[in-house]
């Protein structure tokens, strides 16, 4: 619920705003430590706030907006917009100076801004400007300052959206790069953490490698299909599918409700797809299945159109367990729908005809979803006609 203001503490103000903001998005009895690195981050902004004025104004716009949007408020709308320009000219001065800009407060800026551009839409393709500036100053910044405290949660909160960012440009993404691979083995929270944390991070490092894979795949369909320079290619994207299903059986036996073995299951049905899991688990678990679905669907498309491997019945399983997983997501706030406008466009490419009607009406039910803008929506349709 929206603070009313006291005039008289601005800074009182700023913080229960923020906080507001955060505790509306994601509750605390709705959070599952270490499951969601995304709200993790956000839960550490009202602590931060009252301290940096770049930082006030990013946090103040998005939730402003956040609010503005939520209750159909105009004039909250406005302040945030003015907070958003006001934040856009204080990242511009801080940028100028080599050691404030490559600073942490800098960093959680930038990451607050481009989700105030997600749930706004302040112009098109504009969150694909911000994911990216976010990501590059991540780049800059050096694997090094991210592997402990507030720096480390916040590369872990944005890992994910830079590497989806990278599969959606058809470039490779530098996190597969070993420095950035090592960077939560090197970290001490690796040695104190939770066997999701690992399976989270695990698949992380798989996930950063799919873009190259695509990539090299793409141009080898593109300009040159001799054996000796499929080879190579296709031999690293099916080590990486292998592993893929190696992480896959082992989250099975760490979540062994989430198996979704059965084939003949509509994702109309009513299905629990975790029913011995609390109702968080099952909307982080449901998304970590729906990003490994679409990555493995990805991978056998494109391995299949290089080689005489037939995935096209294993796609199929796939794809309507992926469709189910999606159900859950669908139940969820925001971060189901990230999920969800990574994974619907890859079903939609692939599904058999009498699941494709079902996946459109899902894709358009997600354009006016909070936190997912229509520019997103469009580049993901374009790339799933364009990359597959």
């Amino acid at each position: 619920m929206f603070i009313q203001r006291d005039v008289n503490c601005p800074k009182l103000n700023l913080i229960q705003l923020v906080n507001s903001f955060v505790n509306s998005l994601f509750p605390p009895e709705y959070l599952v430590p270490q499951l969601s690195f995304f709200a993790d981050w956000l839960w550490l902004i009202p602590g931060y706030v009252a301290r940096n004025e770049l930082l006030d104004s990013a946090a103040q716009c998005l939730a402003l907006g956040y609010f503005g949007y939520e209750t159909k408020n105009s004039f909250l709308e406005y302040e945030g917009r003015q907070a958003y320009s006001r934040a856009l000219w204080l990242l511009s001065k801080a940028i100028e100076d080599a050691e404030v800009g490559l600073s942490s407060d800098t960093l959680c800026s930038t990451m607050l801004l481009s989700f105030y551009e997600i749930y706004m839409r302040t112009e098109k393709v504009s969150w694909v400007t911000h994911a990216g500036g976010a990501g590059r100053l991540i780049q800059i910044r050096g694997a090094h300052r991210h592997r402990e405290g507030s720096d480390l949660i916040m590369f872990l909160g944005f890992r994910a959206i830079i590497i989806a960012e990278a599969v959606s440009s058809g470039e490779p993404c530098f996190l597969e790069s070993e420095d950035w691979r090592d960077v939560v083995a090197l970290s001490e929270t690796h040695t104190t953490s939770s066997v999701t944390f690992q399976l989270h991070d695990r698949f992380s490092v798989l996930f950063a490698q799919v873009p190259g894979f695509a990539k090299q795949l793409g141009d080898i369909r593109g300009e040159d299909r001799t054996r000796l320079c499929r080879g190579p290619a296709l031999e690293g994207a099916a080590a990486l599918r292998n592993n893929f299903k190696a992480w896959h059986r082992e989250f099975i036996s760490t979540f062994p409700d989430s198996a979704l073995e059965s084939t003949n299951m509509s994702p109309n049905e009513e299905t629990s797809m975790i029913p011995s899991q609390s109702g968080s688990q099952k909307v982080w678990i449901a998304a970590w299945l729906c990003s490994y679905y679409a990555c493995l669907i990805m991978l056998n498309t494109r391995i299949s159109q290089l080689s005489e491997v037939d995935t096209s019945m294993e796609n199929s399983r796939l794809i309507g367990k992926l469709c189910i997983a999606i159900g859950q997501c669908a139940r969820a706030g925001s971060s189901g729908g990230q999920c969800l406008a990574f994974a619907l466009p890859v079903a939609m490419s692939l599904c058999k005809n009498e699941l494709n009607g079902w996946v459109e009406k899902s894709l358009a039910d997600l354009e006016g979803r909070k936190g997912v803008s229509e520019e997103q929506i469009a580049m993901l349709r374009s790339f799933v006609r364009v990359k597959l």
